[in-house]
């Protein structure tokens, strides 16, 4: 055994070494499909929180919720209630701003972004 990295020293097959990498690509297609399902289900869940809130829009497709009026400030303090609670998240005042209520899209780009903070 080297002391140095304490792995047995060892001599592995091309056959053994192609089998643990087929593994290991596999695990991380499986984490990144969970990952994936995962985001999903939360921007559903964000569109549902959305469509509560102000129900005649069209949030799959919208980019101008503020811009065109869709959203007032009522509509917005909900929304930052709302996400504070679905998503364990703080919005500052910073925060509200058009570019990040604009869309669905942007509103899920700043939760993920305050998640990640």
């Amino acid at each position: 055994m080297n002391k140095e990295n304490l792995i047995p020293d060892a001599t592995y097959s091309s056959e053994d070494v192609g089998k643990a990498l087929k593994l290991i690509v596999k695990r991380l297609n499986e984490r990144k499909n969970e990952k994936i399902e995962k985001e999903i289900i939360t921007m559903e869940k964000l569109i549902e929180i959305l469509e509560d809130i102000q129900p005649d829009a069209d949030y799959e497709t919208c980019t101008t919720l503020i811009d065109d009026g869709i959203l007032d400030s009522f509509a917005i303090l909900s929304i930052v209630g709302e996400l504070e609670d679905e998503f364990d998240v703080s919005v500052t005042p910073a925060d509200i701003i058009p570019e990040n209520f604009n869309s669905a899209q942007a509103l899920w780009a700043m939760v993920q972004r305050l998640q990640a903070e």
